[in-house]
C-alpha cells in the first residue's frame, strides 16, 4: 500500500508497519484467484489527528496499484500507536 508515500507528502514524521494480512482465494476455472485481502496497519505519526490519518489511509487503500491489480475486495483496519 502507498501509505508511506502519502505520509511523506503530508510532511509528517512517521513510522508505519504492516500488520497481519489475510488473503482468501477460490477456484476460478482451471486455477485459483485471490478474491479478498484483509490488511492491518499500525502507525506512529506524531502530531497527526486521527481523522487526518484516516483520510491518508483511505486514499492509500483506494489508490494502491497492487490492490487494483488484484481486482479483489480489500479491507483495511488501521490504528495509531
Amino acid at each position: 500500500m502507498s501509505i508511506e508515500l502519502r505520509c511523506d507528502h503530508s510532511a509528517t514524521q512517521h513510522r508505519a508497519g504492516p500488520g497481519p494480512t489475510r488473503q482468501r482465494g477460490c477456484a476460478v476455472g482451471d486455477g485459483f484467484a485471490i478474491t479478498r485481502s484483509d490488511l492491518s496497519l499500525q502507525a506512529r505519526v506524531p502530531g497527526i489527528e486521527r481523522d487526518a490519518f484516516g483520510q491518508i489511509a483511505d486514499k492509500a487503500k483506494s489508490g494502491c496499484p497492487v490492490s487494483k491489480l488484484l481486482n479483489a475486495t480489500i479491507s483495511l483496519d488501521w490504528a495509531l500507536a
